[in-house]
């Protein structure tokens, strides 16, 4: 393959994984972290292994409101990504949860090391 070739299918590599994630960034990159987030607490338990000990030490003292709030609403249906919201503490994503009996409004932020460092509903 000659040099130009390389070159060009280096670039056409390069563009298609950008768009990619581009895309993937289009639709928030959280979903699934949320999602999972939420069936937990809803079920009674604060996953130690998706939040930050902040997070998870708020989760704690919220958890009986929390699980009975995510009770009445019923299992997630759908989730619909609206964008990015600036916080003091920087960018959250922002979702419409449709349950089975009602929808709710959720921002999640992670930290670094990809745990969840905000979750956060206006009820």
């Amino acid at each position: 393959m000659s040099t130009i070739w390389k070159l060009v299918t280096g670039f056409i590599i390069s563009y298609v994984i950008a768009a990619t994630q581009c895309v993937a960034q289009d639709n928030g990159r959280h979903v699934n972290l949320l999602k999972r987030s939420l069936q937990l607490v809803a079920s009674g338990s604060c996953p130690e292994e998706l939040m930050s000990p902040f997070m998870l030490a708020t989760c704690d003292q919220q958890l009986v409101a929390m699980k009975g709030r995510l009770e009445q609403v019923g299992s997630i249906r759908n989730t619909r990504y609206r964008g990015l919201q600036q916080t003091p503490y920087g960018p959250a994503e922002v979702y419409t949860v449709n349950f089975a009996n009602g929808t709710m409004v959720w921002m999640i932020k992670t930290g670094s090391d990809g745990k969840i460092d905000g979750l956060w509903s206006p009820g």
